[in-house]
């Protein structure tokens, strides 16, 4: 398999935002500033939601227990991670790549399934 053949560029697109958010993140904090904090001070007021369908999206992506910013570069983390695999997986048992057209919603789901169970583990970091 070919890592930047173009059947991978929508989730290499993502891997790098992931890389690019870092490289952002670290010239901030050399800056003396948080970008992490930045978003999260956008989103004081997600809480005040309590119904309705986008309040639950957004606790079940763990927005909240977990910085914004974090949730995104997961969210883009395993969604290029899950479907360079999904790709490799079917290049290696058919020899040609399904089209994203049905590789990126398989992707985004077991994306958003990841970033749930991911966010679980916040229980066990912050223990101060």
């Amino acid at each position: 398999m070919i890592l930047f053949a173009d059947y991978n560029t929508p989730y290499l697109f993502a891997i790098s935002f992931v890389l690019l958010i870092g490289l952002l993140e670290i010239f901030a904090l050399i800056c003396g500033h948080m970008l992490s904090g930045a978003l999260d001070a956008h989103l004081d007021h997600y809480d005040s939601i309590t119904t309705g369908h986008i309040s639950q999206a957004l606790h079940y992506l763990n927005i909240g227990r977990l910085p914004a910013l974090v949730v995104l570069c997961l969210l883009a983390g395993f969604f290029g991670l899950i479907g360079i695999l999904l790709q490799h997986a079917c290049v290696t048992l058919w020899q040609s790549p399904l089209p994203n057209l049905f590789v990126v919603p398989v992707s985004l789901l077991f994306t958003i399934i990841a970033v749930h169970y991911t966010g679980k583990v916040v229980v066990f970091l912050r223990k101060s």
